[in-house]
C-alpha cells in the first residue's frame, strides 16, 4: 500500500502539471466527443465521481482496476435518452478468470444520431443518412504488489454519411483500499492513443485523467470526491454520494446524488440524481442529469450477476 500512496502523490504532481498545461483555450481541439459521455446510471447519478469506487462492469469505462472487485460474472446494458432523436447505448460484461489470474471485461459503446436528411447545395433532398459512433473495449485487471491495476484497449470508429475513420486508444487505472477498507483511492486515465482520421482530417482524442478518493462512512453510506483533468478544458471537481436502505419487504434501494463543476450549461446542469433497486442478482438503476434548456437526460441500466 505504500506503493499506492507514492503513486497517488505522483498523480497529484502530474495533475498540477496538466492543470497548468490545459485550459479553456483548448476547448474544441479534440474530437470523438462521444467518448466523454459516461455510461451507467449509477455512476451518472453520483456525478461521475466513480474512479475510486468502481466495482462493477462500468469499471471498464471509469477505472479498469475496479474489475478486481467483481466476484462473479456480471453483464449490464444501459440506454440513455438524449435530445433530438439521439440514442446512446452501452453493453458491458466482466468476470473473474482463474486462467488469466485476474478479471476480464468487454464493452461496446454505440451512439446513434438518428436519421438526417442530406441536402445538396441547390437545396434538394437526396435521401437520409444516420451518423454513428462506436467504441469496442477489452479490459484486463489484476492485483499486483497489493495494488489493484487495470488496462483497457479500445477500438474507436466514426461514420458520417460516406466518410469514416478509426483510432486506437488505451485506458489505465489503479485502485486501493486503506483504513480498514473505509478509504478508497483511485486513479485512471482514458483515451491515450492515435488521432482520429476522418475525411483526410485528423483530431486528437479527448484524453482524460481522473484522481479521486471515496470514503465509506457506514456500511450503507458512501461518498467520493474526484478531480477530472481533460486535455481540452479546465480541470473539474466531481462529488457523489450513495445511501442504501431496505424497503418493500427488505428489497435494497439506493438513492444517489452528484455534483460536478465546469458545466457549460445553465440551470441545474451541475447536479444529478437517481436511484437503484436490486433483487437477488438483478439490479435496476436510473439517473437524471439536467442539461439546462435542453431538458433532462435519462439513463437506465439493467444488470445481471451470478453467471
Amino acid at each position: 500500500m505504500k506503493f499506492l500512496s507514492v503513486f497517488i502523490f505522483l498523480g497529484f504532481l502530474l495533475a498540477s502539471e496538466l492543470c497548468a498545461g490545459y485550459g479553456t483555450s483548448d476547448t474544441g481541439t479534440t474530437g470523438s466527443v462521444f467518448l466523454k459521455l459516461a455510461p451507467g446510471a449509477r455512476p451518472a447519478a453520483m456525478g461521475e465521481a466513480y474512479a475510486p469506487l468502481a466495482d462493477d462492469v462500468y469499471s471498464v469505462y471509469f477505472n479498469p482496476a475496479g474489475l478486481n472487485y467483481i466476484s462473479e460474472g456480471e453483464i449490464s446494458f444501459m440506454h440513455s435518452f438524449w435530445f433530438q432523436g439521439i440514442n446512446y447505448s452501452y453493453l458491458a460484461y466482466a468476470r473473474p478468470s482463474d486462467f488469466a489470474r485476474g478479471s476480464l471485461g468487454a464493452a461496446v459503446t454505440y451512439l446513434n444520431y438518428g436519421s438526417i436528411s442530406r441536402i445538396t447545395d441547390a437545396g434538394e433532398r437526396k435521401g437520409d443518412f444516420t451518423p454513428y459512433d462506436l467504441a469496442v473495449a477489452l479490459s484486463y485487471a489484476r492485483t499486483l504488489y497489493g495494488v489493484d491495476t487495470g488496462l483497457t484497449l479500445k477500438y474507436i470508429h466514426q461514420k458520417i454519411y460516406d466518410k469514416q475513420g478509426s483510432a486506437l486508444a488505451v485506458d489505465f487505472g489503479l485502485r486501493g483500499r486503506m483504513l480498514d477498507d473505509k478509504l478508497d483511492l483511485g486513479f485512471s486515465f482514458a483515451n491515450l492513443g492515435s488521432e482520429m482520421e476522418l475525411d483526410k482530417n485528423s483530431h486528437k482524442l479527448p484524453f482524460l485523467m481522473r484522481l479521486g478518493a471515496g470514503y465509506h462512512l457506514t456500511e450503507n453510506l458512501s461518498g467520493a470526491v474526484q478531480m477530472n483533468i481533460p486535455n481540452d478544458n479546465d480541470a473539474g471537481i466531481h462529488i457523489g454520494s450513495e445511501y442504501t436502505f431496505g424497503v418493500i419487504s427488505g428489497v435494497p434501494v439506493s438513492v444517489r446524488a452528484g455534483y460536478k463543476t465546469n458545466s457549460a450549461l445553465d440551470g441545474l446542469s451541475e447536479f444529478s440524481f437517481g436511484f437503484g433497486v436490486s433483487r437477488d442478482n438483478i439490479i435496476f438503476d436510473y439517473a437524471a442529469s439536467p442539461y439546462g434548456k435542453l431538458g433532462l437526460a435519462h439513463r437506465i441500466s439493467l444488470s445481471f450477476k451470478g453467471f
